[in-house]
């Protein structure tokens, strides 16, 4: 076989999955036809040109079967070596014997089963008649690339982006060797045609598919809805085009220019859409278009510290003072469930008829209806809470549950080990005078084996019973963390609690849906059951309950959203249900945005606890206390989101989001499109450098999930000294 044919070959194999990916995407545009077109076709070429590579070297040197095999194999190493980098980063993959050195073990394994295979070939093509064994290396290839393509597009579509682009390879490389097998059998002299003519025939074609393959770097996706299209749609387009994009991001800023990027300047780290843009000094750092101006008024920083000395100083006054007496006598519990979205605790139907014990709490508390999470991930989520800042991975003074134990409390806290072990231990157990670990993953590591929220209840119970037959007068504050909403994706429906709630249920929903709700059901009942043992013991009017979540869930209503959550920050990821049940005071609805770490500041405030000065939450009393000022409670704050693929703030009504690798700005408008689906950005281009440079105005918070990350934050998290 000549090179040319591999080369060839391998040009074949990218053309083969152009047309699959264009239905994927429904793409009709000439911008993502021509860019997916390019790019699948270069990345062709490049396999084609390692298997022939490794050809050439096996033809020059003659080294026998076993000899070709392991070059063969070699040549998968770099595709092995790419993809480990991350693929033990996820929450379950990273608890695998081995995880940590995956980097070295990985490709030599993958080139070593390569080598098997190509050797296993070699001898099956040299024992049976060569055309019939062809056939069945063909058959078996088509066979494997509709196997690899269907677990590309079907299986962890949101993670693993670097095993994904293996695959891609992976099923390339197939559609090249079966290329170059059929061609062997349905062709196998060319006549009139020389090796070396053959050779510039394939030369001339690849020179023209780089020539082209350079212009789609330059001009291509520069349209925002192809680009749009790419994120949302593709696979292997946004796979590729990620990977391109990191590639050649020449001044190692993070962002590239190419293939529709961001940065207006890819030779000046400082210029790049992630910048700070400073106001009149000439140059537009973060490539919006345009130098930024000052702030307006209420949004500028003057404006904010003036509200924040407002609400202290009201904090002070004899009115408020008066009631926190009151409230510092009572008891505290924090209802904690995971992943529950803003709409369960919506008022309609459905859902006073599926979640009854949910709504008696909500319509015995203030509600906030309009709460949001800073993040879609609980190591986000949870910190936030715990801390009351923007930024959560910092050396942090005092944590809520160390104020609430220096205010005389009994701490405790009954925490799911997967949350202990992803949410980081040392500051959830940071202040604590004892805590119960509920195992929620008794199978697999990171994998939701059984519910487990009556086990949370009891437990909470249990150690109430304790403090209380300790300490009669004592006061405690706990923190009840119900899992089994997060591991509604898990939970098999054959779980004794789960089979008999799906039997009973009577929600119009179905599959993914129908099952969360189910589970929600779940921690419906234990919210009343808690509640009536609470009566029982004659607490339930000496205890403030504090109903909250730490981020939302995707349910596959939206292809913009994870297979669950994380990565991204659109409404039904962030928006949570919060409420706050204090004695005495009178319940209602609270139309105020707000930001979950001003929850923070509450609890210490109702529980007469100090709140430091400089923490970024602020409290929720105004909205509490029926006197308070009306001009307070009217404050618009800025709510900062953040994660791993995009950022945004909102200053409501607007909502601005911005993916900056994908060049990707949107805005909304949620009084009047709270699901996000009318983006305003090209049409209020004012607003949209506004709302990017209050953004900017804030600390800055990176989102790592990776291990490494993970170990660092939990060495910030150790209490200072």
């Amino acid at each position: 076989m000549q090179r040319a044919t591999y080369i060839t070959a391998g040009i074949v194999g990218g053309a083969v999955l152009v047309p699959i990916e264009l239905i994927a995407l429904r793409a009709t545009s000439f911008d993502v036809i021509w860019s997916v077109t390019a790019l699948m076709l270069v990345v062709g070429m490049l396999v084609g040109s390692v298997i022939a590579g490794a050809e050439f070297v096996v033809e020059r040197f003659g080294v026998g079967k076993l000899g070709a095999a392991l070059i063969r194999g070699a040549a998968s190493i770099p595709a092995f070596a790419f993809m480990a980098r991350t693929l033990f980063d996820g929450g379950y993959a990273a608890t695998l014997p081995g995880a940590s050195v995956a980097v070295y073990w990985l490709p030599l394994l993958g080139a070593v089963t390569v080598a098997g295979t190509c050797f296993v070939v070699a001898r099956l093509l040299e024992r049976f008649a060569v055309d019939s064994a062809s056939w069945v290396v063909i058959g078996g290839l088509a066979a494997g690339i509709m196997v690899v393509e269907y677990a590309n597009r079907s299986f962890f579509r949101s993670g693993y982006q670097d095993a994904h682009a293996f695959l891609l390879i992976a099923a390339v490389a197939m559609a090249s060797i079966a290329a170059v097998r059929t061609a062997h059998l349905a062709w196998p002299e060319i006549t009139g045609v020389t090796p070396r003519r053959r050779m510039w025939i394939v030369g001339a074609v690849a020179g023209a598919l780089l020539i082209n393959f350079v212009c789609v770097l330059e001009l291509g996706l520069r349209n925002k809805h192809s680009r749009w299209t790419i994120a949302t749609r593709g696979s292997h387009a946004r796979h590729i085009t990620r990977v391109l994009r990191a590639a050649l991001d020449f001044d190692g800023d993070g962002y590239s220019a190419l293939l529709g990027g961001g940065d207006c300047n890819d030779t000046n780290a400082r210029i790049n859409p992630g910048a700070v843009d400073r106001p009149l000094n000439g140059v537009d750092e973060n490539c919006d278009g345009r130098d930024a101006e000052p702030l307006p008024p209420e949004m500028s920083k003057k404006t904010r510290a003036t509200r924040a000395a407002t609400l202290s100083q009201w904090l002070k006054t004899p009115a408020v003072t008066s009631r926190l007496d009151k409230t510092k006598r009572f008891h505290m519990i924090v209802l904690m469930v995971d992943a529950l979205r803003g709409d369960i605790a919506a008022d309609t139907e459905a859902n006073r008829a599926d979640f009854p014990n949910l709504f008696a709490l909500l319509d015995d508390s203030a509600h906030f209806v309009r709460a949001f999470s800073p993040a879609s991930g609980t190591d986000m989520g949870i910190p936030s809470i715990l801390t009351g800042e923007i930024d959560p991975f910092k050396l942090i003074r005092q944590t809520l549950i160390e104020g609430m134990a220096a205010a005389g409390m009994n701490t405790h806290a009954v925490l799911p080990t997967e949350v202990l072990r992803w949410a980081g231990k040392t500051l959830l157990t940071r202040g604590l005078n004892s805590y119960d670990q509920v195992v929620n993953d008794r199978v697999r590591k990171n994998y939701g084996s059984h519910a487990t929220s009556s086990e949370t209840t009891r437990l909470g119970l249990a150690n109430i019973d304790k403090v209380l037959a300790a300490k009669p007068d004592g006061r405690f504050w706990l923190w009840l963390h119900y899992f089994d909403v997060h591991e509604h994706a898990e939970l098999k429906s054959s779980d004794k609690q789960l089979r008999r709630v799906l039997a009973g249920s009577k929600s119009k929903g179905k599959g993914k849906a129908r099952k969360y709700r189910a589970v929600t059901k779940l921690v419906d009942e234990q919210i009343g059951a808690l509640r009536r043992e609470l009566q029982t013991r004659k607490l339930w009017e000496k205890t403030i309950v504090v109903l909250v979540s730490d981020h939302g869930e995707s349910l596959g209503e939206d292809r913009r959203l994870p297979d669950t959550h994380g990565k991204f920050l659109y409404t039904p990821l962030v928006h949570i249900p919060l409420a706050i049940r204090v004695p005495g005071l009178k319940p209602g609805r609270s139309q105020r945005a707000i930001p979950l770490i001003d929850v923070t500041p509450t609890m210490l405030s109702l529980a007469g606890a100090q709140v430091p000065d400089d923490m970024d939450g602020r409290s929720l009393l105004p909205d509490l206390l029926p006197d308070s000022p009306a001009a307070i409670r009217a404050t618009t704050r800025p709510i900062l989101l953040n994660e791993s693929d995009q950022h945004g703030v909102i200053m409501w009504p607007y909502k601005l989001l911005i993916r900056p690798k994908e060049n990707l700005v949107e805005l909304y408008d949620l009084a009047n499109d709270f699901l996000e689906k009318n983006d305003l950005a090209d049409k209020q281009p004012d607003r949209v450098r506004q709302l990017r440079q209050l953004y900017k105005s804030y600390p800055s918070v990176e989102v790592d999930r990776s291990p490494k990350a993970r170990k660092r934050r939990e060495k910030l998290a150790r209490p200072p000294g």
